[in-house]
This record gives C-alpha cells, sequence and structure tokens, in this order.
C-alpha cells in the first residue's frame, strides 16, 4: 500500500482501523492569520478603551453630580463590546493567545485521528479528520494480522 498524503474523509471513517482523539496542529491559512490581526487589533483597540474609561472616571470625580450620570453613561455605551470580557485582565490574556497564535502560525487542539492499517508494510499511517496524511509508524504486534487456519 503507497502512502497518500490526502484520502477522502468518508473513505478514512469507512476503512479506518480504529480512531482516537488527540491533538491536531491546525495550520493557519493566509486569511486566517489575517483575520486573527483584525482580531487582536480590535481587542486592543477594546483595551485601550477601558483605559480611557480609567480618565474619564478621575474626571468625573472632579465634576458636579448631574455631570456624573451623564459622564458614566457616556464611558459605559463606549466600552461596551462582545469581545470584552470580564475587563483588561480578560483582554490582555485574550491578547497574549492570539499574539502566540500569529507568531506561530498553528495552533494545536483536539481532533478526531484515523489509523489506517498496511498490513503488506506493517505499518500503521495517521490522518487527521480533513483527510489528511500525518504520519507512520510500524505496527505493533497486537496490530498484526493473525494468520488463518483453515480446517
Amino acid at each position: 500500500m503507497q502512502v497518500e498524503n490526502f484520502i477522502n474523509p468518508r473513505l478514512l471513517e469507512d476503512s479506518a482501523s480504529h480512531t482516537e482523539v488527540e491533538d491536531v496542529i491546525h495550520n493557519f491559512s493566509d486569511e486566517e492569520i489575517t483575520q486573527l490581526k483584525e482580531y487582536l487589533a480590535d481587542l486592543h483597540i477594546d483595551l485601550d478603551r477601558i483605559s480611557n474609561v480609567k480618565d474619564v472616571v478621575k474626571e468625573i470625580l472632579e465634576l458636579n453630580s448631574e455631570e456624573h450620570i451623564t459622564a458614566i453613561e457616556m464611558a459605559i455605551q463606549d466600552v461596551k463590546s462582545p469581545k470584552m470580557g470580564y475587563g483588561t485582565k480578560h483582554l490582555k490574556s485574550e491578547i497574549k493567545k492570539v499574539s502566540i497564535k500569529i507568531n506561530k502560525g498553528f495552533e494545536e487542539k483536539p481532533g478526531k485521528v484515523y489509523f489506517l492499517s498496511d498490513y503488506e508494510n506493517f505499518k500503521v499511517h495517521k490522518y487527521d479528520s480533513y483527510g489528511h496524511y500525518m504520519s507512520s509508524r510500524p505496527m505493533k504486534a497486537d496490530e498484526k494480522q493473525k494468520s488463518i487456519v483453515f480446517p
């Protein structure tokens, strides 16, 4: 059996000797890297908005009470964002994670892995859930086909 770089995932599902869930490396495409960079820029903008709110709060303390309410409402509206989570700690953590992903160019995430047995060469070939070849290894003793005895 020749090792194929790609096998249709439907065919893998039917012909795999067994499957496992393990960490699989996902290499980002250029489009995904661009999306991550845009997301990172949005996170930095949100972080700046929160920092600006801190400055506004300092200014509010110097204003009279009627102006307090208006200034606070404006500050709160300025920082509302679905990405913001629970404040600067969350944003800084997310910025760090996204920056690491961009610098590495890949991420590891759990995925289904298919094992195909090659009895001619006594090898087991591993494929990811998209049908891409990952690696090969020698068969273990318990994976080798037992001889069939006919009566």
